[in-house]
């Protein structure tokens, strides 16, 4: 009967051993995801500095790219790494949205939702976040991507109306030469120079 505890004990001593492992290890690939989409937003947001000062890409009238463009990127356009499938790669706010600092949608419900969002109204782009089980986590994690401090993921949101609703379904998707989806939503050429 003793070796039998011992046995026993020593399986659960392994197995707790075994599961501090697995989740220190998910916690690591967790933690270096962030990082990486973060240093994915900051190199986006350089590079839309860096095309509105060149004057080399299509610009609005308030000076920011009317639209991100993957070539701007050398070797692969960024990626939001915690978003899993195929969806859209940036969705470009339209004109009615140029004053947003965050986009309606700021949780990837569904694979049509695009992994990050760009507003040339003022030249904001942000990451969204996958589905969490709390509105606390869903606003930390876009808090740390974006460098911004919600107090909630749904900090500024209009209620849901069906416009919005039906703009997540029909809005016109384009893919570049590299083969990157991107997202736009209204009248591209509204606000262009």
């Amino acid at each position: 009967m003793r070796r039998l505890t011992d046995i026993l004990l020593g399986a659960t001593i392994v197995g707790l051993g075994v599961g501090a492992l697995v989740h220190t290890k998910r916690e690591t690939t967790s933690e270096a995801k962030i990082a990486a989409v973060r240093a994915e937003v900051q190199q986006i947001e350089a590079q839309i500095r860096l095309q509105a000062a060149s004057g080399d890409v299509e610009i609005n009238t308030r000076g920011w790219p009317v639209t991100i463009d993957p070539k701007w990127f050398a070797g692969s356009a960024p990626r939001n790494w915690l978003l899993k499938g195929a969806r859209p790669w940036i969705e470009v706010a339209p004109p009615e949205h140029a004053d947003l600092e965050h986009p309606p949608i700021r949780v990837a419900i569904d694979r049509s939702v695009a992994g990050f969002w760009y507003n040339p109204g003022n030249g904001v782009i942000r990451a969204r976040v996958p589905a969490t089980v709390s509105d606390r986590r869903a606003t930390a994690l876009y808090n740390r991507l974006n460098g911004v401090a919600l107090r909630s993921i749904f900090d500024g949101m209009a209620p849901p109306d069906s416009a919005l609703a039906d703009g997540v379904h029909s809005a016109l998707d384009t893919k570049s030469d590299s083969g990157v989806t991107v997202r736009s939503r209204g009248a591209r050429g509204a606000d262009k120079k």
